[in-house]
């Protein structure tokens, strides 16, 4: 099995990594093909590297769609463009409560797998696949600003 049909292969029966210590876990909800298992081994060193910055949580790695292609290789052309980023400003005249909102933000996150994926190339053999690496938990920060005192420029600028 050669490294793209592994990557097929694991996207699309969905099997999860992750690296516990030295050991690369793997759970599957289907039976296993020895050449999978043959796989695993022969790329383990890869894969390890590959999930390790997401820490001790499953991953799921899927190939990426051609659109997602083109975008992830445009992203790495143009690290500091933030063309396909979609910012919504929102004017709240009412009392917040930031803690329920933030709280609400990270229950959305952890039921949409979409907003848990990290797009990223996984490299094996010197042959390099655009990945999704979709994360079992996705903790990052929510920043609030408090924008009371900004006038309109200053707002267009912070945004």
């Amino acid at each position: 099995m050669n490294s793209n049909d592994f990557v097929q292969y694991i996207g699309s029966h969905r099997i999860a990594l992750k690296c516990v210590d030295e050991r690369l876990q793997y759970r599957s909800s289907i039976k296993t093909s020895p050449d999978f298992l043959s796989a695993l081994r022969e790329y383990k060193t890869a894969l390890m590297q590959a999930i390790q910055p997401f820490g001790n949580q499953e991953v799921i790695i899927c190939p990426q769609s051609y659109n997602q292609q083109s975008l992830w290789f445009t992203n790495k052309l143009f690290p500091e463009s933030s063309a396909y980023n979609v910012v919504l400003p929102m004017l709240i005249e009412s009392a917040l409560d930031i803690n329920r909102s933030v709280s609400a933000i990270k229950q959305i996150v952890a039921k949409n797998e979409q907003l848990r994926t990290v797009f990223d190339s996984l490299t094996i053999d010197t042959q390099s696949t655009p990945c999704q690496f979709i994360l079992e938990h996705y903790d990052n920060p929510v920043s609030i600003v408090d924008a009371s005192g900004f006038s309109d420029t200053q707002i267009e600028t912070a945004i």
